[in-house]
């Protein structure tokens, strides 16, 4: 078997998740690994659109995890923007960008963990999450964000199986 695949995110200036008390699905976004030469240094201008998107979707669960407004239909409404553009993001890129099995299965993880970030079960996130850990199943951080989306169904046996599985991958 393969080594538990976790991709580096680039550095951000946010709050610690731990302090926040995020739920499982606040672990960093893995996105693909930069390319030969180029830095990880924070800046937008040499990633590719893939990275773009996870960087997109940690300021989303920053958002998520750090902004707690008087008014709780502010913060709804701030994820949904925020959540809006990230698909957006992930929308854009062309069919070529996403055909290699590599790019599909990053695609799908994004886009289940976009579709996740809000307090209810979402179906849709459910069917990409499923996808990503069928295209490969090391990849540690598509099963806890596929436990989380299932334990918000209230099917906690399947989601114990999934933080089971990724337990697995990291030994």
């Amino acid at each position: 078997p393969s080594p538990p695949q976790q991709i580096a995110s680039p550095p951000r200036e946010t709050m610690s998740r731990e302090a926040s008390g995020a739920s499982v699905s606040s672990a960093p976004v893995p996105e693909p690994e930069r390319q030969q030469g180029q830095g990880n240094q924070g800046e937008e201008a040499g990633w590719t659109p893939l990275e773009k998107v996870a960087d997109k979707v940690e300021e989303l669960y920053s958002l998520r995890d750090t902004f707690f407004p008087r008014d709780p239909s502010e913060k709804s409404a701030s994820l949904r923007a925020c959540a809006d553009a990230a698909l957006g993001v992930l929308d854009s890129l062309p069919p070529e960008q996403r055909k290699s099995p590599e790019e599909r299965v990053i695609y799908e993880f994004l886009m289940g963990k976009i579709l996740d970030v809000f307090p209810d079960y979402c179906k849709e996130a459910e069917e990409h999450l499923s996808k990503a850990v069928k295209l490969n199943p090391s990849l540690v951080d598509a099963w806890l964000c596929l436990g989380n989306c299932i334990w918000k169904k209230g099917n906690l046996a399947s989601a114990r199986n999934c933080f089971l599985l990724a337990l697995s991958k990291v030994n």
